[in-house]
């Protein structure tokens, strides 16, 4: 073969990989081109010159059937880019800044004439159909000395891959803000218990910081199952694929909590108050779990959603207290009802008995029989009658329900009857009783048994206080007085056969009644500035008596004294909490008001109410 048909050959050879390649370059899904500005392209062409040039002033010579058909067109060739709709984002120039950029910057690595340095970037460009397509561009400028005399490109499509991953990231984000900012604690544990990942809620619960409880990946969380609170394995629950119920979370103990905290907080310059807040709990938290387990390349995945039952509990708490209580007020009001009754059926024995007493004593006298210890013993028959007959009448009248019926009293009559229904506790717990009554007039319009009521309820109250504080003499009796005796009863009057309050040490457990009328500003300025609550106290000067219970027992804490005449709210869990918040509904429906100040030695309570010249709130 001589040279000239080795000649023929290679051309042949070298048409046909042209053919090759220019067929490649047709069918590929990838965009080709070559950008050919007017004049070369200087390598010191500003930036935002250059990127006018390349728009304005360049013609493509070469692009293949997916450019030409991303555009809308048939060809490309001979076409200046500012002619192609939406070609590098038409109208914002910063994608052919970019271009640009690229550009210049390789040349500036070393310019070289017949040499290309390729350059990666994403641009941006509208379709024919107006939809906005995302391109990874590589370009390969060519030099020469005189600067850029073209640009080749490779386009690829990667929309498709940009908005998922979009969409990808904008779901991260989503579910990455209802995990943080959720209330409800939320981890995700592998195969062998390890926390992976947790959000703030669920440290708190755990009295950790997240990052120490994500560096140690130990979490103490054990569910139950059943009314016994049998526990069931994570295995068990990963069979199932999904499990809810109650768990209890093990937290750090509180002392390691605290000192972490704190020395966490100084390290960090911070308050750290939030954990110190959650360290104070208990060491073991019984929460309701919601878990749903997957299964990844490397093993199971427990997403667990935690949630404190604490609240609930103590809500439901509340709720069966409160029914308890509710129960216990029908049942008082059932036994109100019988005692009115009885009390109406055991009066007529009384009266009876009074009279065949009297009856009696007037035969033997007609008959002249002269026999003093009969005549003694007939008469104590009656004295005791007429007392029983006494007390069942308060008992039946305190009992009674009447309209609110308001009269003139003396309200230190009013307290004397209280203090007389309060004698048998008053006696059996040992605790003296002292009045101080006020000499002036302090006649008050009011519903006497509701008074009587809510002294009463004050007076139980302390007795209540006072023997659970301290151990009384359950031998020594109690004799109400006022320095002695009740204002306007004699022993004799009374009936009774103790010894006078005087008689009780002074050291032992003792409750003090006064009235106060129509206390000066500064009185009522002092008895405000000891209020628990603003607006308990008495207002202004108006004509008023202040009645004060007072005893010498611990007082009341601050934290209880806050919801002393909340509804339902009980000291000792004995009674139903609702005497306080009756007792100052009923003073207040007088005019009054009713409200507790610390004592000197114990609790004091006061309210008031308007005296008969002052107007009365109906």
């Amino acid at each position: 073969m001589n040279d000239q048909e080795s000649l023929l050959l290679l051309t042949e050879q070298l048409r046909e990989s042209e053919a090759r390649y220019k067929h490649f370059i047709e069918v590929t899904a990838d965009s080709i081109w070559c950008l050919e500005p007017s004049r070369p392209i200087p390598e010191d062409t500003p930036p935002r010159d250059c990127a006018r040039i390349l728009l304005e002033e360049s013609t493509f010579t070469e692009g293949n059937r997916s450019f030409a058909r991303r555009h809308g067109i048939q060809s490309v060739i001979g076409r200046c880019p500012s002619d192609l709709p939406g070609f590098w984002m038409s109208g914002q120039p910063s994608h052919a800044m970019a271009v640009a950029s690229q550009a210049i910057a390789s040349q500036a690595a070393g310019p070289s004439q017949n040499r290309s340095r390729q350059q990666d970037v994403m641009i941006a460009e509208v379709d024919a159909q107006g939809r906005v397509r995302h391109l990874a561009c590589s370009l390969y400028p060519v030099e020469s000395s005189l600067g850029l005399k073209a640009i080749w490109a490779i386009e690829r499509d990667v929309t498709t891959k940009v908005e998922e991953e979009n969409l990808l990231r904008q779901s991260q984000e989503f579910y990455k803000a209802i995990a943080e900012t959720a209330l409800d604690g939320i981890c995700v544990m592998d195969g062998s218990l390890t926390l992976i990942d947790c959000n703030d809620a669920f440290a708190e619960l755990t009295a950790e910081s997240r990052e120490d409880l994500i560096e140690s990946g130990v979490v103490k969380l054990q569910p139950l199952l059943g009314i016994k609170d049998d526990p069931v394995s994570f295995e068990s629950i990963a069979k199932l694929g999904r499990w809810r119920g109650e768990a209890i979370l093990t937290r750090r103990p509180v002392s390691d909590a605290a000192l972490h905290t704190a020395s966490s907080a100084d390290a960090e310059g911070r308050s750290g108050s939030g954990l110190h807040g959650e360290a104070t709990g208990p060491k073991e938290l019984r929460v309701e779990l919601a878990c749903r387990v997957t299964e990844v390349e490397s093993g199971a995945r427990y997403y667990c959603f935690v949630r404190d039952l604490s609240e609930r509990r103590s809500a439901e708490k509340r709720e069966s207290d409160h029914q308890r209580a509710l129960a216990h007020v029908a049942r008082l009001s059932t036994l109100g009802e019988m005692t009115s009754g009885i009390a109406h059926e055991l009066n007529q024995p009384l009266a009876a008995i009074v009279n065949y007493a009297n009856g009696c004593a007037r035969i033997l006298s007609s008959q002249g029989v002269e026999d003093p210890m009969i005549t003694r013993g007939l008469s104590a028959i009656a004295e005791q009658g007429r007392r029983a007959a006494d007390i069942i009448r308060r008992m039946r009248s305190f009992s009674r329900r009447e309209s609110d019926k308001r009269e003139p009293f003396r309200i230190s009559d009013v307290l004397s009857e209280a203090i007389e229904l309060s004698i048998p506790d008053l006696h059996k717990a040992g605790i003296r009783i002292d009045t101080e009554f006020a000499t002036t007039s302090d006649i008050v319009v009011v519903d006497g048994i509701q008074i009587e009521q809510v002294t009463l309820n004050l007076i139980r109250n302390a007795i209540e206080a006072l023997t659970a504080s301290r151990a009384v003499r359950q031998d020594s009796p109690a004799r109400p007085a006022g320095h002695g005796a009740l204002p306007g009863k004699s022993d004799g009057e009374s009936g009774m056969t103790v010894p006078r309050a005087s008689s009780i040490p002074a050291a032992a457990p003792r409750i003090l009644i006064r009235t106060t009328v129509s206390p000066t500003v500064q009185e009522s300025a002092a008895a405000e500035s000891t209020c628990t609550k603003e607006g308990d106290a008495p207002q202004g000067e108006r004509p008023q008596v202040t009645i004060s219970i007072e005893d010498n027992g611990p007082g009341i804490p601050e934290s209880v004294s806050a919801r002393l005449f909340d509804p339902f709210f009980s000291r000792g869990g004995q009674g139903i909490g609702l005497g306080l918040t009756i007792s100052r509904s009923i003073v207040e429906s007088h005019g009054g008001r009713l409200w507790y100040a610390p004592g000197q030695d114990g609790a004091s309570f006061h309210f008031t109410l308007p005296l008969r010249s002052a107007p009365i709130l109906e």
